[in-house]
C-alpha cells in the first residue's frame, strides 16, 4: 500500500469520518489511482454513506433491498411489453427502453459488452421510473458508464451486484442537485442550464475577456457548453481524466464550483487554437487537450481568483444548483440522523 493510499485510509477508517478533512485532501491532492479506495471516497462525498462507519453495512443492505425491489418492477414491466394491451405508462416505458438501448449501443466496446450494458440498462431504466427519479435524457448513459466503471472495478464476483446499486444511488444523489439542468421549463431560471453556462463563461471572461468575447461572437455557448455541463465533461474527456475531475467535483456538488472552473479552464487552454467558426466549433466539440494536471491547475487558479471575488454571481454559499427534491422515503431514511 502506497503512502498516499495509506493516508486516505487513515481518514476513512475512523469510526466517524471527518468529511471536511476528506474534501480538503481530495481537492488538494486528488485520489490515488485505486478504485477500491475511490469507490469508498465517492460514496462518502455523495452521501451514499454517512460519516459514521458503523452504519455502512446496514446502508448497503438497505440500498440493495430497494434496488432489488425496483429491479423486480422493471422485469415485470418488460414482461408486459409482449402483451397486446398496454396502457400509456407501459407504452412510454417501452419507448424509453428503446432510446436507452440505442444510446447503450455506443457506450461500451470492451469485453463482456452485453453483460456490462445490461447492468447499465437496468440502472438507467430504474433511475427514470423510480419515485423521485431523474427522467432519462440522451447522455445519461455516459454518466452511468463512468460510475459503473469505477464501482465494478472496485468489486469482486461476490459484490458485483453492489456496483449497480452504488451506480444507481450515487447517480441519483448527484443528479438531484442539478435536476433543473435537465428540465427545459427551468432553462431561464437561476438554477437552469443557461445560468450554469453563464457561470462558466463568467469565469472565462474574468480571466480573459478578449477570448470570452471572441468565442461568444463566433459560437452560441449552447452549441458545446450544454453537453459539457449536462454530461459533466464525460463526453469530451478520456475516462481517466473524467474520473480525476469527478474526484474533485464531488467535493462540492451543491454549488458545482469546481465543474464550472474546470470547464472554463478547458476553454482558456485552447485560446491559441481559436480560428473561424468551423474550426472553433470543431475544437469545442472534439476537445483536443487530455492533460488533467494542466486543466486542473488553471481551474484551481479560477477557484482562487474568480469565484472568491464575486460571491453574488458565483454560488460560494453552497446554495444548490438544482432544486433539491426529497428522496423516496425508503432512501431518505438512510440520511437521517440516528
Amino acid at each position: 500500500m502506497s503512502k498516499e493510499v495509506y493516508e486516505y485510509y487513515c481518514i476513512i477508517e475512523e469510526p466517524v469520518v471527518d468529511i471536511e478533512a476528506l474534501r480538503v485532501k481530495v481537492m488538494k491532492n486528488g485520489i490515488p489511482n485505486n478504485n477500491k479506495l475511490r469507490a469508498k471516497i465517492w460514496k462518502l462525498l455523495l452521501r451514499y454513506y454517512r460519516a459514521e462507519q458503523k452504519t455502512w453495512v446496514s446502508s448497503e443492505e438497505t440500498y440493495l433491498m430497494i434496488y432489488r425491489k425496483q429491479k423486480e418492477m422493471y422485469y415485470e414491466e418488460k414482461k408486459k411489453e409482449g402483451e397486446e394491451k398496454q396502457d400509456e405508462k407501459e407504452m412510454k416505458n417501452k419507448k424509453l427502453a428503446r432510446i436507452i438501448d440505442k444510446d447503450l449501443a455506443r457506450t461500451n466496446d470492451g469485453e463482456n459488452k452485453e453483460e456490462y450494458n445490461n447492468a447499465l440498462r437496468r440502472v438507467l431504466n430504474i433511475l427514470s421510473n423510480m419515485q423521485g427519479g431523474i427522467p432519462y435524457v440522451q447522455g445519461l448513459n455516459i454518466i452511468a458508464n463512468v460510475f459503473y466503471h469505477v464501482f465494478l472495478d472496485a468489486s469482486d464476483a461476490a459484490t458485483k451486484e453492489f456496483a449497480e446499486v452504488s451506480t444507481l444511488f450515487c447517480m441519483y444523489n448527484l443528479l438531484t442537485n442539478i435536476r433543473d439542468w435537465f428540465d427545459s421549463t427551468k432553462d431561464m431560471t437561476n438554477t437552469g442550464i443557461r445560468a450554469a453556462m453563464g457561470r462558466v463563461m463568467y469565469c472565462v471572461k474574468q480571466k480573459n475577456q478578449r477570448l470570452a468575447n471572441t468565442i461568444n461572437t463566433l459560437i452560441d455557448p449552447s452549441y458545446y457548453l450544454f453537453r459539457w455541463l449536462t454530461l459533466l465533461g464525460a463526453s469530451e474527456l478520456p475516462m481517466d481524466v473524467t474520473i480525476k475531475m469527478w474526484d474533485k467535483m464531488f467535493c462540492e456538488i451543491r454549488g458545482m464550483r469546481y465543474l464550472f472552473a474546470f470547464l472554463a479552464s478547458m476553454i482558456l487552454e485552447i485560446e491559441c487554437l481559436i480560428g473561424n467558426f468551423e474550426l472553433t466549433l470543431n475544437l469545442l466539440q472534439h476537445y483536443p487537450i487530455k492533460d488533467f494536471d494542466r486543466i486542473d491547475l488553471t481551474a484551481r487558479v479560477i477557484l482562487r481568483d474568480v469565484m472568491r471575488v464575486n460571491p453574488a454571481r458565483i454560488d460560494l454559499n453552497e446554495k444548490p444548483v438544482g432544486s433539491i427534491h426529497p428522496l423516496p422515503s425508503s432512501i431518505s431514511s438512510l440520511h437521517d440522523s440516528p
